[in-house]
């Protein structure tokens, strides 16, 4: 178990949550991220679980230490394995954690580290093939005058042959591989400097979506941005739209950057294989915790995980959840 609290630099990292693209098949189990607090700092730190889409058969797949955790689980196409985000421990800078692509099978089993550096490595996603893995690589915290700065990378499935796609002046976060793997959709913000007394400096709150050939090429809006502050964004199985959450909630657009269409509401959304709903990060209750939804086409919600009353003895974070595809 962790004391609450000791992961609060490795949870700064995940304000902007990986969703992926949704590969077709059947619906298998749903990954996601889980944290809890409690009385007299009683707790554990962010962990990968997997459950049944209808919430039963809850399985912790990773296991955090005092000063590291595990977040943005991507299933690759065949569900055969999960590639994620270690925390180092180690500080590489104001504020900093350095934190690394990791991979496991579905099971928990055979975790192998994918890039090391000192830097930042998040929002892993899978090609369509199952044999390259895009990520953004960069420095999200500063001090000083520097700016934060991230670009995007890809590497073959067992972390050889990276090699950088982006270099620009913009933050590009989060990329998305369409299960047609002709494009990939990924956030982009401005390289704005927002500190804190301690001089600890992130990026700011602005950020659009976009689109791009899978080499980073042919670059093209993705229609939600400005005020909307998209986030993560997930594909549909069949490669033609994507959804996002924004504060007016989940907006599902298509390919070209029309028909955007408000779905429902949360966050972080995740298609299923079958296309039929989405998986949602939503918080509940009176504490605000985050628990895990359905949304179905149709727009009706069905509760995936339920958290303790505020009395209890945990509160319970669910979020960032990823949708297993069987084949």
């Amino acid at each position: 178990m962790l004391r609450a609290g000791a992961l609060i630099v490795v949870a700064a990292l995940t304000c902007s949550a990986a969703a992926d693209g949704a590969y077709p098949g059947r619906n298998g189990r749903i990954a996601y991220v889980e944290s809890a607090r409690g009385r007299a700092h009683a707790g554990w730190g962010l962990t990968i679980v997997t459950v049944h889409p209808d919430g039963t058969g809850r399985r912790a797949l990773t296991k955090p230490t005092r000063t590291s955790g595990d977040f943005d689980p991507a299933w690759s196409p065949d569900g055969r394995r999960i590639a994620y985000v270690h925390s180092t421990g180690s500080t590489v800078g104001p504020g900093q954690v350095g934190t690394e692509i990791w991979v496991m099978n579905a099971d928990g089993s055979g975790k192998r580290r994918l890039t090391r550096n000192v830097s930042f490595d998040g929002g892993p996603t899978w090609s369509p093939d199952g044999r390259r893995i895009m990520f953004a690589r960069g420095s999200l915290y500063t001090s000083g005058s520097g700016l934060p700065h991230s670009d995007l990378w890809v590497m073959n499935a067992n972390g050889s042959g990276q090699r950088r796609l982006t270099r620009t002046r913009e933050l590009e976060l989060e990329p998305s591989w369409s299960p047609r793997g002709d494009r990939i959709a990924f956030l982009v913000a401005p390289p704005v400097r927002v500190c804190t007394a301690s001089n600890a400096c992130t990026l700011g709150r602005e950020r659009d979506l976009w689109t791009s050939a899978p080499d980073g090429t042919r670059r093209a809006t993705g229609g939600i941005g400005g005020d909307l502050l998209p986030s993560a964004p997930a594909w549909s199985p069949d490669g033609q739209r994507l959804a996002a959450g924004t504060r007016l909630g989940i907006v599902s657009i298509s390919v070209d950057g029309k028909d955007a269409r408000v779905v429902g509401g949360g966050d972080e959304p995740a298609w299923s294989p079958d296309g039929t709903a989405l998986v949602v990060s939503d918080q509940f209750g009176a504490t605000n915790f985050l628990g895990l939804t359905l949304l179905a086409t149709g727009g009706r919600t069905t509760p995936i995980t339920h958290n303790p009353a505020p009395t209890a003895e945990l509160l319970i974070d669910q979020h960032q959840p990823d949708w297993q595809p069987l084949r």
